[in-house]
């Protein structure tokens, strides 16, 4: 990852000592993505260019990308991934600025956030409903003395959630959506590919659900959004749209890949699944240190205007990579980073991001992660990884482990 001089297409403004070969969607043959970042961190500069997937800068370390999230006027959302796409728009509320971003979340709070805020009979409902049908997932697989996690727990808790619970679609959309949102973790460094994979989501909601809802509205975040007005006037064909790829996309994406990497730590640590299970007060702190150490979202940003950066010139279209997988295990920010720690005193951690566009439904995924450990383990308390199985990560905009197949000893009175 190195270079000794500045290759062809990196802009002149670029100087050559801080150019290095990175593409952050290759492992390099490496099968862990955070071992990866924390080499990064140990061998490159904070802040460095990659002439790799259309050029962009990366920061590496907690407080710069804190200074990238905190500063929307300079570092703008149009552009969130990298490599850029063949055209703006579309991804979500994740490529909205300014005011009208602010606007739409506004909107869309009553149904994702203020409920959950504190106890509420809505938030105990939603408790309750989460729990029936996690507990569902684990009984019909504690028989089996094994399952393949991503494809039994994983990828059904979450859209069951989001879809009963969100934005009320019918269950039978569900391997539809699920492959929708599996086109956008695969299209990865292809621009067309990415752009196609919304596409697909587009073609669902404009022709399915988004027309439904405006001949019969609900309490749902679709609703919301498609009889939501500003300063008196509906919403335009792409707000709609962002909203829902957002909600969708994030809702199930984002917590199935929390979960697959907390069922995989506590496969492998049998300490921490027993301390978990005679203290139960440990586990909101738990969850909270798993999301900090396994951070999953890796977004971007374009720079709005020439600015001097912690020592480095950017100039404006500048792209920049803000891997929240960096910030998780820089030593500067977190002792011994890579350790799991339930204990750590500061858990603060840009999983859900900061800012403007901090997550809306980070507080429901902190209830479906708090949810599964608690009944996973009450109900499976000792398990493991398949003997024989490494583990393999997949790296880009969002992390995903692979494939998690898991085993564990049945009761004969079972």
């Amino acid at each position: 990852m190195t270079t000794t001089h500045t290759p062809r297409g990196v802009p002149e403004h670029v100087p050559s000592e801080l150019v290095f070969d990175f593409d952050f969607y290759d492992m390099a043959g490496e099968t862990d993505v955070y071992q990866r970042y924390r080499k990064v961190q140990e061998t490159l500069p904070d802040i460095f260019y990659t002439p790799r997937n259309g050029g962009h800068w990366v920061v590496t370390r907690y407080d710069v990308l804190v200074s990238v999230l905190d500063n929307p006027m300079v570092f703008s959302s149009r552009i969130p991934v990298i490599p850029a796409p063949p055209e703006s728009g579309g991804f979500g509320l994740v490529n909205l600025d300014g005011d009208r971003h602010a606007a739409l979340r506004k909107l869309i709070q009553p149904t994702l956030v203020q409920p959950l805020n504190r106890p509420s009979k809505q938030g105990q409902k939603l408790d309750a409903y989460i729990t029936d049908v996690a507990v569902g997932l684990i009984e019909s697989v504690r028989p089996r003395g094994e399952c393949e996690f991503y494809a039994d727990f994983a990828s059904k808790l979450p859209i069951t959630v989001v879809m009963k619970t969100i934005v009320d679609l019918p269950m039978e959309d569900a391997p539809q959506l699920q492959e929708l949102v599996g086109d956008v973790a695969r299209a990865g460094s292809n621009p067309a590919e990415f752009h196609a994979a919304f596409a697909g989501l587009a073609r669902y909601f404009q022709q399915e659900i988004i027309p439904l809802r405006r001949a019969h509205p609900g309490h749902d975040t679709i609703s919301a959004i498609v009889h939501g007005r500003i300063d008196g006037e509906p919403l335009s064909d792409d707000e709609i749209m962002a909203v829902c790829n957002t909600v969708i996309v994030g809702g199930l994406d984002t917590v199935t890949s929390a979960l697959l990497y907390s069922a995989w730590y506590l496969a492998e640590h049998p300490a921490e699944r027993a301390r978990l299970r005679e203290d139960p007060s440990l586990v909101t702190g738990a969850v909270e240190e798993l999301l900090r150490r396994f951070a999953i979202i890796n977004t971007a940003r374009c720079v709005a205007t020439d600015v001097e950066f912690h020592g480095v010139r950017f100039v404006e279209g500048d792209l920049v990579f803000v891997p929240s997988t960096a910030a998780a295990v820089d030593e500067r920010r977190y002792p011994d980073a890579m350790a799991v720690d339930f204990g750590r005193a500061d858990k603060r951690h840009l999983t859900f991001y900061r800012g403007p566009h901090v997550c809306p439904g980070a507080q429901i995924a902190r209830r479906q992660l708090r949810i599964f450990v608690r009944e996973w383990l009450s109900r499976i308390p000792e398990y493991q990884l398949k003997p024989g199985v490494q583990v393999r990560m997949m790296a880009g905009l969002g992390n995903r482990i692979v494939d998690l197949p898991l085993v564990w000893d049945v009761p004969t009175q079972y």
